[in-house]
């Protein structure tokens, strides 16, 4: 830094008695300035420590008296950590906001007849959920077909599968409502993943011992399960059908 008689200014990015001495030393000429941004930084650091080393001070002052507002927020606080100690979803029916949980099964309501003229028919229904409800890989790979969407059941929660391609091959998983916005609670079953081939195997078979007799050179497996109303069963190591609807 001698050599470079040149140098007019140095910009300390950190304002220190060790950096000042060293720039000194090396270059006393220079002007030692410091930038606008490092300049406000180093002064928000300075105040926060400061504040902190005497926060002993603050609780001398006046206190401000209750407002009504107090009162419910300390109400609110024991509401919520009592629902959380029992366990309870803070953001399910309870409270009146939105929710995604299932209806238990007694709740359900279905109509036996059909309540209006349907707008379309089944068949260009079913036809076109081939088509659009597909999940679109986000590598831009060709829509992923998935023949047991809504057929499959969790044996340990009761709720629906979700399709998960993984390894190149269809596979479908069931976490037991656990995401990251609810956390798994204390004998939450582990995650369940099976995979399409697999389970198709098994419904095969399953279908096989069913009356009237499936044939498989006839009607798909997953349609056979569509037309006789059944879904799978299906846990880790076994699989069996039920007349119903998927959760």
């Amino acid at each position: 830094m001698p050599r470079m008689s040149k140098i007019e200014l140095i910009a300390a990015i950190r304002r220190d008695l060790a950096a000042g001495m060293s720039g000194r030393a090396g270059a006393p000429a220079p002007v030692q300035v410091s930038d606008r941004w490092h300049l406000r930084a180093n002064l928000a650091n300075a105040v926060e420590k400061t504040a902190i080393a005497h926060q002993a001070c603050w609780h001398g002052g006046p206190v401000r008296p209750d407002q009504p507002v107090d009162a419910r927020t300390r109400e609110r606080h024991r509401t919520v950590h009592d629902l959380l100690t029992q366990g309870r979803d803070i953001a399910g029916p309870d409270n009146g906001a939105p929710s995604r949980d299932r209806n238990q099964r007694d709740d359900w309501v279905i109509s036996v007849q059909p309540a209006h003229q349907a707008l379309v028919s089944e068949a260009d229904f079913v036809a076109a959920q081939k088509i659009s409800a597909r999940v679109v890989p986000a590598d831009g790979s060709p829509r992923r077909a998935y023949r047991l969407t809504g057929l499959l059941v969790c044996v340990f929660c009761g709720r629906k599968t979700e399709a998960h391609w993984a390894h190149g091959q269809a596979w479908y998983r069931c976490r037991h409502g656990v995401d990251r916005t609810r956390p798994a609670v204390l004998g939450t079953a582990r995650a369940l993943y099976v995979r399409e081939d697999h389970m198709l195997a098994g419904v095969s078979e399953a279908l096989s011992t069913t009356r009237p007799r499936w044939r498989q050179d006839e009607l798909a497996p997953e349609e056979a399960l569509t037309r006789r109303g059944l879904v799978v069963l299906c846990g880790r190591d076994e699989t069996s059908l039920r007349a119903g609807v998927a959760v």
